[in-house]
């Protein structure tokens, strides 16, 4: 049966190097039936059958039929008369599909076990199609009664065991390291077997028939199922056939020639094995048995036989208890199998001499389903390939619609459908060697550059449920763990880590999952939306314990550096576990909602869960809330990227879920190694933020040179190709998240600002003004790079003037201000970045920001608007005592304290940051602002007012205050007073001598009148004056400018003369 599995593989891939690519034998202008089955067997074709095909039937002879895409013959049956009745028919012997296409996705081909089974599925076709020229035809040859008559044929009966797949983790040990492409050792095999003593089989051979020079040959495949060494003896009733000595997982195929003397007495022999270690783990997983066997109908195995070569030109081979309708092919070219004519039980072979396959059954085999096949030619101008399931069509078209738009970039976009794939391109089997192969059909054909691929349906790569659910499979990835890359790498002789297509995935299940992304990407890709949110980078590290927690958060630390230092100027926020639990939640709701453009993390995980971990977008408490500033997302973590199964991974749910998440995610579909996984982020750091060759492009197009980098590196081993391979791209390829090949610069929405040249007056009364505001550049710094800056200026009156403006002679300073010489109101002021677009800019639409002044306003402050950001001034405090300007006195009643706060800009009470605090039992408290009084006497001032307690004695008081920015108002204010029971009046002149006014400390005991007379030497009155002075302490300024000389007063007061002398020099 060797010889038939070369022969079978000498043929597909023969034909394949004959047919360039696997379309080739396809007419896009011929309807086809597409006729599946799943055994090997006579098949027939009916009328019925092909009046499916719209065209019908014009002529039954020109009925074709291709396998494999190659046209195959068949027999006519009742068709002599050109026409197809409802009894006529076609026949045909047919082979299963044994999955020789599956050494296709082993690295290297010939590490697929010889194994008869397919990993993807059993079903495979024919397709049928109404040509323009006749079908292939074989004719019956005629029955002839031979000299020769046999009776014995080589029987093979094979028995592949299916019970586990061999890499499985939930029942045993998996590789060490895993790569994606299929090994050897990996395959559907029997029980994992631990032991290290003997297991038996015991195998009888029915029907035997000893036949001169042919043995009996036993084959069996073993497979090693752990990462130890192997000892395995291979026996044949207790004789050694050979021994399996290896590490890891492996298989190994022992054939044995067992001769007829070593048959027990039933005609059976028993197959052992046993191993020389105690920690030994290997299982069975095929077995294939070639005997001679008498021809007994009644008794047969197996309806695959052989006839070995013999000396005779021709012969009758003799059937016992033969059927009736026994039918009979000899297929030993299974493209072109032959029927051999019967006669009751005895069936006529001519060319006896060469080796023959035969087939031998009484049955008809039934196909199991049909359907017709409208063929699309793809079409190799289209630059952006949609890969789907059918149940995702109308959204991929949605999809579709959106790229070739001007907004979507004008790509030429095809979408084609899994089963389309299927049926063009691998001959109608399942498989993701069809995916690949249409790739390649595409890129070799096109030639026209750099092809995106977008692959929108979930995968399945998990063989426990690959073949027995295809369903959950709707678009296939490659290998397992699953692999994206490996659907187009290897391509025109790239890299096997190397994928020739931008590639991206989303694992949707349906419509609203894709629609709810598409929304999404919209909101990514429109101008209005992009800002600096998106050169903000958050950097988060988990870790198992102190030692790992540092090690990482070192990492990330000097990562976020490189990109603080790069050509994209960014700024990095830094989050690290703080706790060894083997899950720590985190909310990053404060810098997600505030807009970031990256969030990498570096830590543990799985595709459900992190150990540092953020958390579901989808999940309410959470509060996430980032609508149209949705981040790339780059983790390492064990499985974060898996989207090959059951679960519903954490990276999705960030994807799928509407106005928040992210808009891309590249993760680890399996094992991450911290080393190899370190290496690839400072790459693809560089290509992301500071290598123009990659600046601006597509994630995808940054992904696939950071790994072409990666390959390149001396310590590029197999724990870095896993990663290259095993990394998954989920989002739209075409995205770009690093629009930083230009600058771009732009004003801070609404930071306009105008302001007095001198701090503390108006802008009404200066005769300049400053202009501000915030600039960004949301692209590439350039250090060197001036920008101009124009300003145009109207004015209330309707004139207008444009002014030149000192250049930004850095294009990453956030701050520019110049000043402005104004002649008169203003209405606007418009400031204009690059006014001539003489710089490249990524968009100049945004080079533009206004300010509407507001005149009347305007003139009465000293910033327009206001921003407290700004505002660098200190209010002004004052306080006052019975409504002197004094900090401390003498009362006999309790005072009254007044305190008057002010400022250049507006303030309300409501934000002045206003504090009174009293001094009781030796410790100042703040009193509640209900028992003093705050009045907004205008804009820019507020008056308070607090009445003293009455009880006499001694009282401090603290006051401060602060303007809307939070500016202080200097030091506290401190004031001191005393209340007393008795107080003597008195009038005092202080300073004296007087130099220019005449100041007067009164005290007086309550409100009172005071008459006041000043004389000179000659008794001569030279003022007269009369003024209220309330309790306490008061200071007066006399109205009065005397001459150098001796003066006296004579004032009342309390119903008493007080009299003095002033000396005026």
């Amino acid at each position: 049966m060797r010889d038939r599995f070369i022969l079978i593989m000498a043929l597909i891939f023969g034909y394949s190097a004959q047919a360039q690519y696997n379309n080739d034998w396809i007419q896009y202008d011929q309807m086809y039936l597409k006729m599946v089955y799943t055994t090997t067997g006579v098949y027939r074709i009916y009328k019925k059958d092909i009046e499916k095909l719209p065209s019908g039937i014009i002529n039954p002879h020109n009925i074709q039929i291709f396998k494999k895409g190659k046209e195959i013959p068949c027999y006519e049956f009742g068709l002599n008369d050109n026409t197809f009745d409802e009894s006529d028919y076609l026949e045909l012997y047919l082979e299963a599909n044994y999955g020789e296409q599956d050494s296709l996705v082993y690295l290297p081909h010939s590490d697929r076990p010889p194994v008869y089974s397919n990993i993807f599925s059993d079903e495979t076709a024919i397709f049928i199609t109404v040509g323009k020229n006749k079908g292939l035809r074989n004719n019956i040859e005629a029955f002839k009664d031979s000299r020769a008559k046999e009776n014995i044929v080589i029987i093979h009966e094979i028995q592949h065991l299916k019970d586990i797949w061999s890499f499985n983790n939930a029942t045993g040990q998996v590789p060490i390291l895993q790569q994606s492409y299929y090994e050897k050792g990996e395959s559907w095999t029997g029980p994992q077997i631990n032991s290290v003593s003997e297991q038996k089989k015991e195998f009888t051979l029915q029907g035997y028939s000893p036949l001169v020079n042919h043995n009996i040959t036993f084959k069996v495949l073993l497979n090693t199922r752990s990462n130890n060494a192997h000892e395995i003896n291979a026996k044949i009733n207790l004789k050694n056939i050979g021994a399996f000595k290896t590490i890891g997982f492996d298989h190994q195929l022992f054939i044995s020639e067992i001769p007829n003397s070593e048959l027990s007495e039933k005609k059976s022999f028993t197959f052992s094995t046993s191993s020389n270690l105690q920690s030994d783990a290997y299982s069975w997983t095929q077995f294939e048995l070639l005997y001679p066997q008498k021809l007994d109908f009644k008794n047969r195995t197996s309806p695959l036989t052989y006839l070995p070569s013999s000396s005779e030109a021709e012969a009758n081979f003799i059937i016992e208890n033969a059927p009736e309708g026994l039918l009979a092919y000899d297929n030993s070219n299974p493209f072109s199998s032959r029927k051999l004519p019967v006669d009751n039980n005895s069936i006529y072979i001519s060319n006896r001499k060469n080796t023959k396959k035969i087939f031998l059954d009484s049955k008809i085999s039934v196909f199991t389903k049909s359907v017709v096949v409208r063929y699309s030619k793809p079409s190799i101008e289209a630059n952006y390939l949609i890969v789907t399931h059918p149940t995702l069509r109308s959204s991929a078209e949605e999809y579709k619609t959106y790229r070739t738009s001007i907004l979507g970039g004008s790509y030429k976009v095809e979408i084609m459908e899994t089963q389309e794939i299927y049926d063009q391109f691998n001959y109608g089997e399942r498989s993701p060697i069809a995916i690949k192969e249409y790739l390649r059909y595409q890129l070799q054909k096109s030639q026209n550059g750099e092809k995106f691929l977008f692959l929108i349906g979930k995968p399945n790569t998990y063989p426990s449920t690959l073949f027995s659910q295809p369903e959950i499979d709707l678009v296939p990835s490659f290998g397992y763990p699953g692999s994206d890359v490996l659907l187009s790498s290897g391509i025109n002789g790239s890299h096997i880590d190397v994928s020739t297509y931008l590639t991206g995935r989303i694992e949707a299940t349906n419509n609203a999952e894709v629609l709810n992304y598409l929304e999404k990407v919209k909101e990514f890709e429109d101008p209005k939306n992009h800002g600096s949110w998106i050169k903000k980078v958050l950097h988060m590290n988990g870790g198992n314990n102190i030692n790992e927690i540092s090690n990482f958060k070192n990492f990330m630390y000097n990562l976020g550096q490189k990109s603080i230092g790069s050509i994209s100027n960014t700024h990095v926020d830094f989050l690290t576990k703080s706790t060894t639990e083997s899950v720590e939640n985190i909310n990053i709701g404060k810098y997600l909602n505030e807009g970031v453009g990256v969030i990498s993390y570096f830590g543990h995980g799985s595709s459900t869960i992190l150990d540092f971990n953020l958390g579901f977008a989808s999940d309410p408490k959470l509060g996430y809330a980032n609508k149209g500033k949705y981040p790339f997302m780059l983790f390492n973590g064990c499985g974060v990227g898996n989207i090959f199964h059951r679960y519903e991974p954490l990276s999705s749910d960030w994807l799928f879920t509407p106005n928040k998440g992210a808009i891309a995610v590249l993760a680890n579909s399996y094992y991450a190694y911290s080393n190899t996984s370190m290496d690839f982020f400072e790459i693809f750091y560089n290509k992301l933020y500071n290598d123009e060759e990659t600046l601006g492009k597509p994630i995808a197009k940054v992904y696939l040179e950071s790994v072409k980098t990666h390959i390149l590196r001396p310590n590029y081993e197999k724990y870095a190709q896993s990663n290259s391979q095993q990394m998954i791209l989920q989002g739209d390829p075409a995205v770009v998240v690093n629009p930083f090949h230009k600058p771009d610069y732009t004003w801070k929405k609404n930071s306009v600002q105008i302001s007095s040249t001198n701090a503390g007056s108006s802008i009404g009364t200066s005769s300049q003004i400053v202009v501000s505001a915030e600039i960004q550049n949301l692209g590439k710094i350039e250090e060197n790079q001036a920008i101009p800056v124009k300003a145009v200026v109207q004015y209330l009156n309707g004139t207008s003037e444009s002014i030149g403006l000192r250049k930004i002679t850095r294009s990453f300073e956030n701050s520019y201000s110049d000043t402005l010489h104004i002649t008169q109101p203003i209405r606007n002021i418009t400031l204009i970045l690059n006014p001539d677009s003489n710089i490249p800019e990524l968009t100049f639409e945004n080079n533009t920001e206004n300010i509407e002044v507001d005149w009347d306003q305007a003139k009465n402050v000293s910033i327009y608007p206001y921003r407290p950001e700004l505002d660098k001034t200190n209010p002004t405090l004052l306080a006052f005592i019975n409504d002197q300007l004094t900090t401390e006195g003498k009362y006999t009643k309790a005072p009254k304290i007044t305190f008057k706060i002010q400022d250049e800009n507006p303030l309300p009470v409501q934000i002045a940051g206003i504090r009174i605090y009293i001094k009781t039992n030796n410790q100042f408290t703040e009193i509640p602002t209900g028992q003093y009084t705050l009045t907004q006497n205008s804009a820019n001032q507020i008056t308070g007012t607090f009445v003293s307690p009455e009880q006499i004695g001694n009282y401090e008081l603290l006051i401060n205050a602060s303007d809307a920015a939070g500016n202080l108002a200097g030091q506290d204010l401190y004031l001191k007073w005393e209340i007393v029971e008795n107080l003597t009046p008195s009038i005092i002149v202080a300073p004296n001598p007087v130099q220019e006014r005449i100041k007067l400390l009164i005290n007086s005991v309550g409100q009172d009148q005071v008459a006041l007379q000043l004389y000179d030497l000659k008794g001569k009155e030279v003022f007269k004056s009369t003024f209220l002075v309330n309790d306490g302490l008061n200071t007066i300024y006399l109205d009065f400018s005397p001459k150098q000389g001796t003066y006296t007063y004579v004032g009342t007061l309390n119903l008493k003369k007080i009299t003095g002398k002033i000396i005026v020099e």
